[in-house]
């Protein structure tokens, strides 16, 4: 599956350090060659700096999704994420996230839960390469009875997900910079057949930012076009990595 957005919006500069904005973002993926889904909706970003190691962010969202073929699927969706950035050292930022999603489409048997928290560090080294490390717990809820369990009950999904990512942040092509990353990733379930693992190899190229807040804060912020999902840190003002 792959995936493309856009966004456009406000931002407010609230007091040195804090910032917020309200974005109107549409979203399209596709499976293969096919379009799989549309989303339309509004997101709510708030950032705030406690001096010039650590940044906090929450960021909220609603979206209408549209199904192309499985319209049972169609309904609203909603997230909620928290997120502390640490600047450990110069070369060192640590990463702590959690978020949850509530997805509502019609048919009701396929209405979940989901919260998710992870812990990453990105880490510049020599040669211009920056390798980054993620670990992730996600656990999904349904509301109601559907597949059956080997329980019995509703059914519920744990997913433990491990990544890491080498980008060569130096070499740029039109402005992207190479990034490969390996992930592994092992889901329970309590649902007939739907426990499983897998590895991935993902190769993409994105865009890396070493923004400078005026209180001195740098963040690093990530886009792809991918459709992996990766962190959010956008600022004040930014200037491009060297």
């Amino acid at each position: 599956m792959h995936a493309a957005g856009a966004e456009a919006g406000q931002r407010w500069l609230i007091a040195p350090g804090t910032e917020a904005s309200l974005l109107a973002v549409a979203n399209r993926h596709w499976r293969g060659s096919s379009v799989s889904n549309d989303e339309l909706g509004l997101r709510f970003e708030w950032r705030h700096s406690f001096g010039r190691r650590i940044l906090l962010n929450f960021n909220g969202s609603w979206g209408a999704r549209n199904w192309n073929v499985e319209p049972d699927r169609d309904g609203p969706v909603v997230n909620l994420g928290f997120g502390v950035r640490y600047q450990a050292t110069p070369v060192l930022v640590l990463n702590t996230s959690i978020f949850g999603v509530r997805d509502r489409p019609d048919q009701a048997t396929r209405r979940t839960r989901t919260y998710e928290p992870s812990l990453g560090l990105n880490r510049d080294l020599p040669r211009g390469f920056t390798i980054g490390l993620e670990a992730s717990l996600n656990r999904t809820r349904y509301d109601e009875f559907g597949l059956s369990t080997t329980d019995g009950g509703r059914r519920e999904d744990r997913t433990t997900g491990l990544s890491a990512n080498l980008t060569k942040r130096d070499l740029t092509i039109g402005g992207f910079s190479p990034r490969l990353t390996l992930g592994h990733a092992v889901r329970e379930s309590n649902a007939v057949f739907q426990a499983y693992w897998a590895r991935s190899c993902i190769f993409s190229c994105v865009q890396t930012f070493h923004p400078t807040l005026d209180f001195g804060e740098p963040c690093i912020f990530a886009s792809s076009g991918s459709g992996e999902r990766k962190p959010r840190c956008s600022a004040l003002s930014r200037k491009r990595a060297q």
